[in-house]
């Protein structure tokens, strides 16, 4: 599936016109870059395994390198047939970490006011990807919206699931 490696997922959703970090698999143009890298050692993975953060001095060997964006925002939008049925904002629970993620201390929280750029952001993207269903990473900087990834098979908790579920119902008795 498309959505699962990160280079095709970011390949696939700029041609969309769908708005991605910048990116390359070419260490040499990474090492023009200013700023904080992204280097992700793992094109399949999840929960920000593979994931080195550098620069172009401290670079390393990798599949994929992304400019790093430093977000003033995080959050998981859940599409389904073309609908927001979920939205929720990522939070560090503890220490603050460049890469976000459960293992890293951070949390989606609801409850929290959507913002509408995200929510037709992720719509785009799980089209884009060819899907009927996903839930869209977003990071958000200066009022701009960047998709990270759509994933296909995310962890669900029970709110999550019940959103699915309320959608899948919606739809057969339509």
């Amino acid at each position: 599936m498309m959505s699962i490696r990160k280079d095709t997922t970011l390949a696939m959703l700029k041609t969309q016109g769908v708005s991605v970090p910048e990116f390359t698999n070419n260490i040499d143009i990474a090492r023009t870059w200013d700023g904080k890298i992204v280097a992700r050692k793992l094109l399949c993975s999840s929960g920000g395994k593979g994931i080195v953060m550098c620069d172009k001095d401290t670079i390393i060997e990798a599949e994929l390198y992304t400019k790093f964006i430093d977000k003033s925002g995080e959050y998981r939008v859940h599409v389904f047939n073309g609908e927001c049925i979920d939205y929720s904002k990522k939070v560090a629970t503890g220490e603050k970490n460049d890469v976000c993620s459960h293992d890293n201390g951070y949390l989606f929280i609801r409850g929290v006011k959507p913002i509408d750029e995200n929510i037709e952001l992720a719509i785009m993207a799980v089209k884009a990807m060819g899907l009927d269903f996903g839930a869209v990473d977003i990071i958000r900087k200066d009022k701009k919206s960047y998709v990270l990834e759509v994933n296909s098979a995310c962890g669900m908790e029970e709110t999550t699931c019940t959103a699915y579920a309320k959608a899948i119902i919606n739809l057969i008795t339509k």
